[in-house]
């Protein structure tokens, strides 16, 4: 167990009750609040942009990759001290 918190959390009731709606309505990953947030983004981005939720870095990475065309052969370079994270993406355009 550890004896002192990486970061003390920052929230409070509103944030407690968006949870909780979102819990309620049986639409953890793909609901009205995702399509929301995804709209909000879109033209917080603005230019015409549109956003897609993903569920994690991983698969955001996979999907920035497809997007700019990288494939096979192509060079991508990452850091040296870095997470198999980064890796999985440029492994599976192959």
């Amino acid at each position: 167990m550890w004896k002192v918190q990486l970061f003390e959390l920052n929230y409070d009731e509103q944030e407690k009750k968006a949870v909780a709606d979102v819990l309620e309505s049986g639409w953890i990953t793909m609901g009205e609040r995702t399509q929301a947030f995804e709209r909000s983004f879109g033209e917080f981005l603005g230019h015409g942009a549109m956003a897609t939720a993903v569920s994690n870095g991983t698969a955001a990475l996979h999907m920035a990759l497809l997007a700019l065309g990288v494939g096979p052969g192509d060079e991508v370079i990452i850091p040296a001290l870095t997470f198999v994270a980064d890796i999985l993406p440029i492994s599976g355009l192959t």
